[in-house]
């Protein structure tokens, strides 16, 4: 409820019915119900301007925005990606990882001059897929990108992502470091108001691209995805329990960070294998009461797993 109440006046400040009174307390309530609706996702931040674009969209009919919002966010049954908008983003990060791989597909000298620059996917792309393009595109055009959303499904989002790069490639291809290619970015999607160009980009320019592609990619980057969480997760809980029981001096602290790196490296989805040999060095080097408190620290991992 608190970031509700932060983020709703912060919300298209240049749109005059969303800054009215009326306009950020029906964005609000739309918010909140969404919120007590779906408790698994709540509120995240992006989330206000979709639902504040449907409302403008819908002649500010805040129970069909309430609507079209669950239809699009609803768990398995929403039309985006799920977790897209999850504590965590993991699904955001899984549909980055799967448009960088389209890129490399799809723009291979723009997949290229990204990677040269050490320029992730995520920093160009996120707010395009969090926010539905509707704070990156003039507000009709982002309205056609919708249109096809609602019609065709997430796949429209690739391709009106590919489409935005493919033909600004050659402004993106001369920016020499990540924050000039962000810049170029920004301002070329601002200005796309030719509406029917970017379509016809996105669905006569880029040749095939099937569904069952995007699902693998997104599979395997689930995956991924999914294992880094768990080793974040893990590191975050054995830091918890070890300090529950046992203060650190900060030479163990940093050798307990870099052993539970390498177990998250190393380990399997089994986690009892390979490492559990890192679990033994440590408790050699910091002794028996160290080691009988990671040891309890590890069963506290499985018991929230």
């Amino acid at each position: 409820m608190h970031q509700i109440q932060l983020d709703v006046p912060r919300t298209f400040p240049s749109c005059p019915w969303v800054q009215s009174e009326p306009g950020q307390a029906s964005l609000g309530r739309v918010l909140l119900a969404f919120s007590h609706h779906n408790p698994t996702v709540g509120y995240c931040q992006g989330m206000n301007y979709v639902a504040a674009l449907l409302l403008v969209a819908l002649g500010h009919d805040e129970e069909a925005a309430f609507w079209v919002l669950a239809s699009l966010i609803d768990d398995d049954r929403g039309i985006l990606y799920q977790d897209m908008y999850s504590k965590d983003l993991s699904g955001c990060h899984v549909e980055m990882r799967s448009l960088k791989e389209l890129v490399g597909l799809k723009l291979p000298r723009l997949a290229a001059h990204l990677e040269e620059l050490h320029c992730d996917m995520s920093i160009v792309a996120t707010d395009w897929f969090l926010c539905l393009f509707c704070t990156s595109l003039p507000a009709e055009t982002a309205i056609r990108v919708w249109d096809a959303l609602l019609h065709e499904g997430t796949k429209v989002l690739f391709r009106v992502g590919l489409a935005l790069l493919k033909m600004n490639e050659p402004l993106l291809l001369v920016a020499d470091n990540p924050g000039d290619l962000l810049r170029v970015a920004r301002n070329a999607a601002a200005d796309e108001f030719d509406r029917d160009e970017l379509m016809h980009v996105a669905f006569d320019g880029l040749g095939s691209l099937p569904m069952e592609k995007i699902k693998r990619f997104r599979d395997t980057n689930q995956r991924k995805v999914d294992k880094e969480m768990a080793a974040r997760e893990m590191r975050a809980n054995l830091r918890a329990a070890v300090k529950e029981g046992y203060v650190l001096t900060e030479a163990e602290a940093e050798l307990l960070k870099s052993e539970a790196e390498d177990d998250s490296e190393e380990g399997s989805e089994d986690s009892g294998s390979r490492g559990g040999s890192s679990w033994k060095r440590l408790g050699t080097v910091l002794g028996e009461r160290t080691k009988a408190t990671l040891d309890a620290g590890k069963q506290k991992i499985k018991q929230l797993r």
